[in-house]
This record gives structure tokens, sequence and C-alpha cells, in this order.
């Protein structure tokens, strides 16, 4: 089953901190099987705090996402988004696909009650 590995930028300290986890970070990906779902486009915090941005990463696995995570790789240039800002990280594992769509059927207007209108 899928996993979704999500980091959400609260707020950023040092930009050139920032920068250097920016230009490395790619790099940490290489070897495993990621593809890449939002990568800080255009968002609207509906509830909650207000953030900067947010980054989603899909894995085939919820232990593919911590095996990344956790990597040695990674973890080494994490010290610099560590450094750089405030992040909120989790990984979300997928569920059962649902579906939300609501039936409803369509009923004629109701013509007016002659009783009633003037």
């Amino acid at each position: 089953m899928s996993a979704y590995l999500i980091f959400t930028r609260e707020r950023t300290i040092d930009q050139a901190e920032m920068d250097i986890y920016s230009s490395l970070a790619p790099a940490t990906a290489a070897s495993h099987p990621i593809d890449v779902l939002a990568n800080y486009g255009r968002f609207e915090v509906l509830e909650g705090d207000p953030i900067e941005g947010s980054f989603v990463m899909r894995f085939p696995t919820y232990a593919a996402a911590k095996t990344f995570y956790n990597s040695h790789d990674y973890q080494a240039v994490a010290v610099h988004r560590h450094a750089g800002s405030d992040y909120r990280v989790f990984i979300v594992e997928g569920g059962r696909l649902i579906s939300l769509a609501v039936e409803v059927p369509l009923r004629p207007p109701v013509p007016p009650d002659p009783e009633t209108s003037s």
C-alpha cells in the first residue's frame, strides 16, 4: 500500500541553510522509489496555522518512506533543513479507496401551489 511523506514548512529561519538543503536534497532520492506529487506549488490553508509551503512524496510502502527518511544520505542533508526552518514532517499510509460522491436523485421542479400563490 502506498505511503506519503509530507513536509510542511511552517517558518524559514535561515534562507542560506535552506538554499544548501534545496541544492543537496534531490540527490538523496536517486536510489529510492519516489514519486513527487506536490513541490511547493500553489496552496491555501483552510484550517489551522499558516504555512509557507508543502512537499509531498509517494512511496510504494510505509517501510520505503521510512527507509528514505532515515537514510544516512538524507539525514546528512536534513541538518540544513533543521537549521534553516521549522517543519512538520509525517508519513501517512494510503487506505482503501472510497468514493466521497453522494448520489442525489434529481427531481423535477415542484410547480407552485395555486392555492398559496398570489
